[in-house]
């Protein structure tokens, strides 16, 4: 996992390998830097190899409190992400409730503050 804050004013932590109960410590470290930062945050799940359930649950929460706080957190997950990743959240029926996204333009664009 690596996290990265680009100057579009974008948080953006990426989730490599499988979230496991060491990725998932690593994910719940980088999100509380990210929550300290308040500009939206995207979680590329790219290269992600497969999401265990306390990852899903995180992300859940890490939402949560992205609405809390007034800013967005967008999933990016590609159609080039591994299958395991992807079939989770249409699986699950999460990728109609959650956030989720398909491509760094969109992300990018969901992640900007609405006008007023």
């Amino acid at each position: 996992m690596s996290s990265s804050a680009p100057d579009s004013g974008v948080f953006v932590l990426h989730l490599e390998g499988t979230g496991d109960g060491v990725a998932a410590q690593r994910f719940r470290y980088d999100l509380s830097a990210a929550l300290e930062d308040r500009v939206p945050l995207i979680v590329d799940l790219t290269d992600a190899t497969s999401l265990e359930s306390g990852l899903l649950a995180l992300l859940v929460e890490s939402i949560a409190v992205c609405e809390d706080q007034e800013r967005a957190c967008i999933l990016l997950v590609p159609e080039a992400c591994p299958p395991p990743v992807r079939e989770r959240f249409e699986r699950t029926g999460l990728i109609s409730l959650l956030p989720v996204v398909r491509s760094w333009d969109e992300a990018l664009r969901r992640a900007q503050p609405q006008a007023a």
